[in-house]
């Protein structure tokens, strides 16, 4: 589907259109393509490819093992909390040394990732240790994730993740942290987690993973986490705006108007920048990135979560297949690990093809999608905060590789305006002064 984008080039001052073209993404107009230029680091190796649905042993590279929904913390959005009921039968005890072999049994062996998944998986200490443990003597590449709420942090577990190879998500809102629950920084898990931080940060395998709900912004939130750590940067991860009772209000006004919003978005990622990474702006600008350099096909777009790949699977600590983490086995089960041929994943998820309005989409390349498992009165208010920052997005994109700054994005022929930045003056002001 071909989209118009009506920019204003901001060397020339007069206004430029582009086309936007989503299946083989491209953006041009009559002097040629506009494509970013990505570190050869951060170029696509190999086209993706479509998912098949078909897991096979000796072929998985990510597992996200999913130890127990149970958890310290009461989070106001926590989408895991109507699936913690159904929990506690799924797991009745765990087996460490069983679990690890069934791991490897399906396991590339060239390379293994390993994520410990909760609830709150600290409260799980003893089989990550065990599991990550025994990886450890049988693999011979394998690196662990770990996302954590900090507070069931100490000196002595810190030092044990320090000497392995995990990388560290800490789920902190920072100034809006009220909305979780107590502030780990101010307890005795607080030196834990500068220690940490002090150790992972400079090979990157550490991140602040906040939530934005509206009430503080992004800027406000990386100001804080500066302070409270004393640095002058800071990696945060994925998180997002998943309030949705605030976010989904927000991200509509991309369609009914209110510029101001869009903007200010804007400028925070200008200021943020893309060199501190990962943030969950980060992560669909360099998707969207990836997928113009790539000129991805629709067909071509990954769903967006590990174990949907065919190389990667979401267990139970008793083998069982889950078609989400964040679900319990009792919700989500497709199969068993010992059985992967006879896994029924596709009957339970949402693909590109089973959703319309995402093959219409103009920042399909930014989300990938949306989540493939969630339901349809979730994924309609979620993609209304999806499709708002991938907006953002877009301009971002735009306005880094033609310096044209986009004003309106319509429909196929140019109509139904489906972005209208309104009158740019104070956004250029203040763009101008920032970049002074």
């Amino acid at each position: 589907m071909r989209f118009q984008l009506v920019t204003l080039d901001l060397a020339a001052q007069m206004e430029r259109v582009f086309a936007l073209e989503t299946d083989g993404f491209r953006i041009f107009d009559a002097g040629g393509e506009v494509r970013p230029t990505l570190p050869d680091a951060l170029l696509p190796k190999k086209r993706s490819q479509p998912v098949t649905f078909q897991k096979k042993p000796g072929g998985i590279q990510t597992v996200r093992l999913q130890l127990g929904l149970r958890c310290n913390y009461n989070c106001a959005y926590c989408h895991q909390s109507t699936a913690r009921e159904h929990d506690s039968a799924c797991h009745p005890r765990h087996k460490e040394a069983t679990v690890a072999e069934q791991i490897l049994a399906v396991a590339d062996p060239t390379r293994l990732r390993v994520e410990f998944w909760g609830g709150e998986p600290l409260l799980y200490w003893p089989t990550i240790q065990a599991v990550a443990d025994r990886l450890l003597a049988s693999h011979a590449n394998v690196s662990f994730g770990l996302i954590t709420n900090g507070s069931l942090l100490t000196d002595e577990k810190a030092e044990w993740l320090i000497a392995r190879p995990f990388s560290i998500g800490i789920s902190h809102d920072g100034p809006g942290q009220a909305a979780r629950g107590a502030d780990p920084f101010d307890t005795v898990a607080g030196p834990a987690i500068r220690r940490l931080y002090a150790a992972l940060s400079t090979s990157r395998r550490i991140s602040f993973n906040p939530m934005v709900t509206g009430e503080y912004s992004r800027r406000a939130i990386r100001d804080w986490f500066q302070q409270t750590l004393g640095v002058a940067d800071v990696s945060l991860g994925e998180g997002g705006v998943l309030d949705l009772s605030l976010s989904s209000q927000d991200a509509l006004r991309y369609r009914q108007g209110a510029p101001e919003w869009r903007l200010e978005t804007l400028l925070d990622a200008l200021l943020q920048g893309t060199a501190t990474s990962p943030w969950y702006l980060d992560r669909a600008h360099f998707a969207l990135a990836q997928a113009l350099v790539q000129q991805r096909t629709l067909a071509e777009i990954p769903l967006r979560c590990p174990e949907m790949a065919d190389n990667g699977l979401a267990m139970s600590t008793d083998g069982v297949l889950l078609r989400c983490h964040n679900e319990s086995a009792a919700d989500a089960r497709y199969g068993h690990v010992t059985d992967l041929a006879g896994a029924a994943l596709r009957s339970q998820v949402h693909t590109l093809a089973d959703r319309p309005g995402c093959l219409a989409c103009p920042v399909v390349h930014s989300c990938r999608g949306g989540c493939p498992v969630m339901g349809e009165a979730q994924f309609a208010r979620n993609c209304s905060v999806q499709y708002g920052q991938g907006l953002v997005v877009l301009a971002l994109l735009l306005l880094q590789v033609s310096n044209c700054l986009l004003l309106e994005l319509s429909g196929p022929g140019g109509t139904e305006p489906v972005f209208d930045l309104g009158d740019p003056a104070a956004f250029l002001d203040e763009l101008q002064q920032l970049l002074a």
